[in-house]
Order: C-alpha cells, then sequence, then structure tokens
C-alpha cells in the first residue's frame, strides 16, 4: 500500500514527498539518458535516417545550385536580382526535415509498437523524465546533424553558384544566420516528431500529423482567399522555418527571429500536450510492496491500516517494505506475495476487467486504492486526485 496513507498517522512523522525526488531528480535524468543514448546508437534506423538526412540536404541543394547555374543565363533580370543564394543552396530541407521528422517520432512510437515502452517506464516510472531524456538525447544527435548537413549543403552549393559568381560566403550579411536557422528549423522539425509520437503512440499516426502540420497545411492555407492565404501560412511550421533560412526579405515570410519564435510556439505547445497525456494516460507504476516480518529502517507505523512500512519515495524505483500486524485486515495473498501498485485514471473501469481482492477504499484524502488478483498475484490500482492532491 501506498505511503501517502502516513499522513493519517499520529505515531510516526509523514515521510517527505518531496524530499526524495528532490534528490534523485538529477541522477534519474542522468541515468535516463544514459539509457536513451544506449538505445538511440544500437538501432540501425537511427543512423540510416540520420545519414538519408545529411545526404538529403547535402544532395538536392548541390543538385537544385547545379540546375540554377545551367539555366543562368536564360533568367530574366528580376530572377536574377531577387535570387537567395543562400536559401537556395539549403532546399535540401524540404526533403530532409521528413527524415529527421520521421526519425523523431520512431524514437518514441517504435517502443509502443514492440512493448518495450513497458520495461522502460518500469524501470524509469518518472515518465516526464524519460521523455526529457529522449528529447535531451535526439535532440543533441539531432542538432549536430543539422550543423553538418547545412553547413556542407551552404559550402558545396557556394562552389557551385560561384562558378557563375553568384555564391556568397559566411560573412556576408545574414547569411551565417540563415544557414544557422535552417539547421534550427531540422532541429525543430525532429523534436516536433517526437513530440507527436508521444501524444498519438501510433506510427503511422504521428507521421501522418506531421506531414499535415509541415507539409499539407501549407498548401491548404495557400488555398484560401486573399489575404488569409498568406497571413495563416506565415505561421505554419513549413513558412516559417523557411523564413528562419532566407536571407533576403520576403512580403509572404516572416522575419526570421519572429519565424523562430512561430517554431518554438509550436513545439512547446506540442510537448506541453505530450507532458501532460504520458503522464497521465495508461497504469503508472507508483511502488512495489515487499511484505516481511523483520524490522527494517525507516519504519512509519500506520495503526489505522494495521501495517508498518517505509517510505516508497526514498529511492528511486519506489521499494515499499511493509509488515502487516497480526489483526491486519487483509487476504493472506496480500500479507505474503509481493505486489506492484500502478496508478490509474479511472479505477472503477480498470476494476472490471480483473477479480478484486480489496474493495475501493479511500485511506488518504484525494487517493483510492483497490487491490486485484492478476495471474496468482496480487496487484494494487491507485486513484489519485491530482487536483486535491497537488503533492503526489
Amino acid at each position: 500500500m501506498s505511503t501517502t496513507t502516513a499522513e493519517q498517522s499520529t505515531a510516526a512523522p509523514e515521510p517527505s514527498p518531496q524530499a526524495a525526488p528532490g534528490r534523485e531528480r538529477g541522477s534519474l535524468l542522468w541515468a535516463a539518458i544514459g539509457s536513451e543514448w544506449t538505445k538511440l546508437r544500437s538501432a540501425r534506423s537511427t543512423v540510416y535516417s540520420l545519414l538519408a538526412t545529411i545526404a538529403i540536404t547535402i544532395g538536392f541543394g548541390a543538385l537544385l545550385s547545379w540546375a540554377f547555374v545551367s539555366r543562368y543565363d536564360h533568367l530574366s533580370v528580376q530572377d536574377r536580382v531577387t535570387f537567395d543564394a543562400t536559401s537556395h543552396s539549403l532546399r535540401g530541407l524540404f526533403l530532409s526535415q521528413l527524415a529527421i521528422g520521421v526519425l523523431g517520432v520512431l524514437i518514441i512510437s517504435s517502443e509502443y509498437t514492440t512493448g518495450l515502452i513497458r520495461p522502460t517506464f518500469t524501470a524509469m516510472p518518472q515518465r516526464r523524465t524519460v521523455l526529457a531524456a529522449k528529447t535531451v538525447v535526439f535532440g543533441s544527435v539531432a542538432l549536430v546533424v543539422a550543423i553538418v548537413s547545412c553547413f556542407s549543403a551552404f559550402l558545396i552549393g557556394q562552389s557551385i553558384l560561384a562558378t557563375k559568381h553568384i555564391g556568397v560566403s559566411l560573412s556576408d550579411p545574414h547569411v551565417f544566420r540563415a544557414v544557422c536557422g535552417g539547421a534550427a528549423y531540422l532541429v525543430f522539425v525532429g523534436l516536433l516528431g517526437l513530440g507527436l509520437g508521444t501524444i498519438l503512440r501510433r506510427t503511422a499516426g504521428a507521421i501522418s500529423a506531421l506531414f499535415g502540420l509541415v507539409l499539407v497545411l501549407q498548401l491548404l492555407a495557400l488555398a484560401l482567399p486573399s489575404p488569409w492565404n498568406h497571413d495563416v501560412a506565415k505561421i505554419l511550421p513549413g513558412q516559417a522555418g523557411q523564413a528562419m533560412a532566407s536571407v533576403r526579405p520576403d512580403a509572404d515570410l516572416l522575419s526570421a527571429g519572429v519565424g523562430a519564435l512561430v517554431c518554438l510556439a509550436w513545439l512547446v505547445g506540442t510537448y506541453i500536450l505530450a507532458t501532460v497525456i504520458i503522464s497521465r494516460r495508461d497504469a503508472r507504476f507508483n511502488h512495489i510492496g515487499i511484505p516481511t516480518t523483520d524490522a527494517f529502517e525507516g519504519e512509519i507505523p500506520l495503526p489505522h491500516l494495521r501495517m508498518t512500512v517505509s517510505d516508497h519515495l526514498d529511492n528511486p524505483f519506489g521499494i515499499q517494505w511493509q509488515r502487516y500486524w497480526d489483526d491486519a485486515p487483509y487476504p493472506e495473498l496480500v500479507k505474503t506475495v509481493p505486489h506492484v501498485a500502478f496508478e490509474v485514471d479511472d479505477l472503477e473501469r480498470t476494476l472490471a476487467d480483473y477479480r478484486v481482492i480489496i474493495k475501493p477504499n479511500s485511506p488518504s484524502p484525494g487517493v483510492t486504492v483497490a487491490f486485484v488478483e492478476v495471474n496468482g498475484a496480487p496487484v494494487e490500482l491507485i486513484q489519485i486526485d491530482h487536483d486535491a492532491r497537488p503533492d503526489l
């Protein structure tokens, strides 16, 4: 049973729900980052997707630069004057964004598909920590790949454009900022894919949503009557990213700074939703209760429950020792066999699928618990009203 019930005991001081997580938060995050790094570098699909991102960005940028040079003598004066050499060499981002965005989706959706997400959350019950670790690891790798891709595409593209003396250098006004903006946009799309994968969990659905946001919505917006078409398209991810990677001002695009803020707003909104969903969806590991007849460190007597427990929050794995008193009114299965406790969103609906051995009861305000038997083992299910209990 959860140590949240300790607040009703007057025989011992309450355990501090916040102290242990505060001490462990940093080490847990680093442990999660190490785990996610191992998973990321051991998957072949990761290497292939990152190489595809680099190859597409450089290859298409070079191809389009060569195509422009080959047609340069036949272009109008207007086309030559309005030509943006920087953004042209970065045109490969239009396709490479899909490669890195799909990889972002797969970083988490593949775990849901294969079922590996269950041992991940069992080993690291703090789901937001898992999402943060995935974001740090994938975002760092994506940043390195994006920088290599964009600067290589720019340098190769400019070497091709230089044959017609229309190339630019990184020291020219706004050029360095635009190349960095292109790299930042690639990272944005990758993290957007990770956020959508977290929200939708299904690979196909998340990839479809990603394509819809960066491609389809932009086309639909441009089909609107003027001036709504350009006003709406400007605040969509695709054109906001285009603004970040452009040097010349364009009436149909936002400024580079505003474009970056628009992308940031899309990303923050996605991650807020992803954080809420990953924290609330499905059964979430709470603690593991281990019955014993021996004394243990940090004993917390609970006379109203006829048992003595330890604080499962004082260790990163949620281990709680439990010693039942002689007159404890619980089934022998619960008093003698270790159980795993999960938090659920709808206790009544969850109980409908299992044999209940301890009916729902409220050991503390805002907390309702029940026990079920699954394959001969006890399982504790907990529903917490987080509005009434923000400390849990």
